[in-house]
């Protein structure tokens, strides 16, 4: 658990502050910033999928359960993975942080 906590957290944390320095962007900063504040959340609630664990979970599975559904932002449309920064440099960073999260 700990582990995955971590990694989670890392990989948000570069993710959202990434998305931060993009207008084109900036709106999913506050999406990832909302998923690694799960993780310390007292009383965590993922936006859906509330039924993927069962209730007596633990706190710490509660709160990386949310965290990941918070931040699972792939597929669909008007997803994280439509688009990206116009510059091919900022292109390659935005690839590498949708790939580690």
């Amino acid at each position: 658990m700990t582990e995955a906590r971590t990694a989670l957290q890392v990989a948000l944390h570069d993710i959202g502050g990434f998305a931060q320095q993009f207008d084109e962007l900036h709106r999913w900063a506050s999406w990832f910033t909302k998923a690694e504040s799960l993780l310390t959340d007292p009383t965590p609630a993922a936006p859906y999928h509330q039924d993927l664990l069962p209730p007596d979970a633990d706190l710490e599975r509660r709160q990386l359960a949310a965290a990941v559904v918070q931040g699972w932002v792939f597929g669909g449309m008007g997803s994280w993975n439509d688009g990206g920064p116009a510059d091919p440099g900022a292109q390659r960073e935005y690839e590498r942080v949708g790939a580690h999260l």
